[in-house]
């Protein structure tokens, strides 16, 4: 039950049981709104994650990538929720699930003003789970598009839609924003999904109060060059000559593209804080673009166990029984174009540095082609990857677009080796990770030994993309150390603790804590918030 690193991929597989864990959950940390101060030339920045990174429709004024804004519940009390396996099927979760069928929304008004869901489940099979469950399929005709618009509204009813892009890496949606200049009433978009880094945020500027504490929410489906220039910008317009960097996941990457870029921004930075950090990419990058049925591997025994969770009742069976028999037709269109078209999956893909450590580490090559050849160098790496439907753009009628007799490349695949070494910058002849160049910290999730490590492409996975293949299937990939999401050496930036030691002369410089990847980044106050204010006061600040 400890899946919800990857709620993402299967969101409608999953809703229901979210929702019973927001509603169990219990806010941890003070609800009121921490005022934004200003004026301040000194900050402590925090950047957002892969998903948890705040999204809202400028137009509209909706939180669509947090449909239960509304709730005053945080991420992290979600999270530890979901780490407790013994209370799935308990009468404790029994009771909670019953109290969510009589929460009431009250603030969602139909045409004549009176409250629209009687419900936080009505509300959630409404908004949430029907426009997607019966959203147009590929092969819908004009008429069965007119009738879901006249239905919805929009086919951005449909969550999925809305936050996809095109093979250009275009969103559909053009309004989609960070909510950095969210200014309406649900003070946690400010801090992510479910208020993910709220804990942080509060925590840190009652501790300091002469500086600014603030998050940086980047649009996380684009590209680490477009959200970098974004932060850049937002900088510039706070006007910080020094700053604490503090990072999760893909922010990780964001932030050594900025601190590659120049001595300048280098010389802002006085601690680089990161929480498990992606910087080398992901093995789970690759297997879930290479084949989206991997993403759903890990949840066939939860959804199998479903009905039992939620006992007898009958809206519950009809939901699960809804998901089952639309879910080959979501995974397959709707997911894949969501999943396969978002830049940063691409940019997460594992670098050959990646490649090039485990293999020193574990004395194995992490990538084996369909051929069962090992991937032992970089232009095998990248000529392996172009060879993949994901990588390449395709006509309207869902053939490959060829140009010289080759297919042609999305953008950010042609662009991923680039990418991969502007992280970098190149010291005494060699390539250096940026971090390296700055007073880096790593706070990490250690021995989850069920990290997806090594990938093996020739392996015959047994399953044909649906939901029955997946029950019986047999995985392509080994799982190794990690934190659950990323490998041990991307979280290091392809060091060795022994390595990080030797750079700055002691051992502090690596936290590690028997938490997944999630955890470490959103729990300030149970996981990484001491030894944050720890380091934050050795510096002066």
């Amino acid at each position: 039950m400890k899946k919800h690193s990857k709620i993402l991929i299967c969101l409608v597989l999953v809703v229901v049981l979210l929702i019973s864990a927001v509603s169990l959950a219990a806010c941890s940390v003070n609800s009121s709104l921490i005022e934004k101060r200003g004026g301040n030339d000194k900050a402590i920045v925090l950047v957002t994650a892969l998903c948890s990174g705040g999204l809202y429709d400028n137009k509209t004024g909706d939180a669509l990538w947090d449909p239960f804004y509304f709730v005053d519940v945080t991420l992290p009390d979600v999270l530890a929720l979901l780490e407790l396996d013994d209370m799935m099927g308990s009468e404790e979760l029994q009771d909670v699930i019953s109290k969510v069928m009589d929460t009431k929304v009250d603030f969602i008004k139909d045409e004549y003003g009176d409250t629209k869901y009687n419900s936080f489940l009505s509300y959630v099979l409404e908004e949430l789970l029907w426009p997607i469950l019966n959203y147009p399929d590929a092969d819908a005709d004009e008429d069965e598009i007119a009738e879901y618009v006249a239905e919805y509204g929009s086919l951005n009813k449909n969550l999925l839609h809305n936050l996809s892009l095109d093979e250009h890496g275009n969103p559909l949606n053009p309004n989609i924003v960070p909510t950095n200049d969210y200014t309406g009433p649900y003070e946690n978009l400010i801090y992510g999904v479910l208020g993910a880094y709220k804990s942080q945020v509060v925590t840190l500027s009652e501790k300091y109060p002469d500086y600014d504490v603030v998050v940086f929410n980047y649009d996380w489906r684009l590209d680490v060059e477009h959200n970098e220039a974004l932060f850049e910008q937002f900088l510039a317009e706070k006007k910080y000559s020094k700053i604490v960097l503090t990072t999760h996941s893909l922010g990780g990457q964001v932030c050594n593209y900025f601190l590659a870029k120049s001595q300048a921004h280098r010389d802002m930075v006085e601690a680089f804080i990161m929480y498990s950090p992606a910087t080398l990419g992901a093995t789970m990058a690759l297997a879930y673009l290479d084949n989206l049925w991997d993403a759903l591997d890990d949840f066939v025994g939860m959804i199998d166990g479903m009905t039992d969770m939620f006992g007898d009742n009958a809206m519950i069976s009809t939901v699960v029984d809804s998901v089952f028999d639309k879910v080959d037709g979501l995974m397959n269109y709707q997911a894949k174009s969501f999943l396969q078209n978002m830049s940063s999956v691409i940019q997460l893909l594992p670098s050959f540095k990646l490649l090039e450590t485990y293999h020193e580490a574990e004395g194995i090559w992490i990538l084996k082609d369909k051929y069962g050849n090992d991937i032992d160098t970089e232009d095998k790496l990248f000529d392996f990857y172009y060879d993949h439907d994901w990588a390449v753009q395709h006509n309207a009628d869902g053939t490959v677009k060829m140009e010289n007799g080759k297919p042609v490349l999305k953008d950010k695949v042609a662009s991923l080796r680039e990418h991969q070494h502007s992280l970098y910058v190149e010291k005494d002849g060699k390539e250096v990770i940026a971090a390296d160049l700055v007073n880096s910290y790593y706070l990490i999730g250690y021995g989850q030994n069920n990290t997806i490590t090594t990938y093996d492409e020739s392996i015959d996975a047994g399953w044909t993309f649906s939901m029955d293949d997946a029950k019986g299937t047999v995985n392509k990939y080994s799982k190794m150390a990690g934190d659950k999401v990323v490998p041990l050496y991307s979280l290091l930036c392809g060091h060795t603790e022994a390595e990080i030691e030797e750079l700055y002369g002691n051992k502090d410089h690596v936290k590690t804590y028997a938490h997944e990847h999630n955890v470490v980044g959103t729990d300030f106050t149970n996981v990484t918030g001491e030894d944050v204010i720890k380091i934050i006061t050795e510096i002066g600040w």
